[in-house]
């Protein structure tokens, strides 16, 4: 059993088949000066989380929590952080990011980091994700918007959230496939 992904599997139960009304970078006041200055990449990285407000008003905010290596959380931002420590940022219309608004959520598939196989560690962080491909529908496109824990392209490996849209990890080839969950 593994309660962190217990909350996310029903987290994204709650959400699949919506659609994405809007979007929200939520990263520490420390790191929001090089957020705003990375909209325009396809992908990056900043400590905090990520809101997605999908159809009619379902929230669902995805974070990190550092365990050995660390994990991606659903939570709510109260459970997660002190009180006005993260700043909220409209995903900008510059860039990729529009692209995912208005899509509809028809896949996400949870990734583990090899680290995390290994025999004899905690069960529990064996089975935690590092990040998930979240499969996106806009008319007769499939985007893929990650998001993960990690940094320079490489989920499992740091202590930062990682976002990318239509760009996979540099490291997709060592992460190893957990669960697919579907509308």
């Amino acid at each position: 059993m593994n309660l962190r992904r217990d909350i996310l599997e029903q987290a994204y139960e709650a959400v699949l088949g919506r659609r994405l009304l809007r979007l929200a970078w939520k990263p520490l006041t420390c790191d929001t000066p090089g957020l705003v200055q990375a909209f325009e990449d396809r992908s990056f990285s900043f400590s905090g989380g990520i809101q997605f407000c999908f159809e009619p008003n379902e929230d669902l905010f995805l974070t990190w929590a550092q365990f050995a290596p660390s994990t991606l959380i659903a939570s709510t931002e109260e459970n997660r952080w002190r009180p006005n420590a993260l700043d909220r940022i409209s995903a900008s219309m510059n860039g990729p990011w529009p692209d995912a608004i208005d899509a509809r959520l028809v896949a996400v598939d949870l990734f583990l980091s090899p680290e995390m196989e290994l025999p004899g560690g905690e069960e529990s962080l064996r089975t935690a994700p590092v990040g998930a491909r979240h499969w996106l529908e806009q008319g007769d496109v499939l985007h893929r918007f990650w998001v993960g824990t990690g940094n320079c392209d490489a989920l499992g490996e740091g202590d930062d959230l990682w976002v990318a849209f239509d760009q996979d990890p540099g490291n997709i080839d060592e992460l190893v496939l957990l669960k697919t969950l579907r509308a």
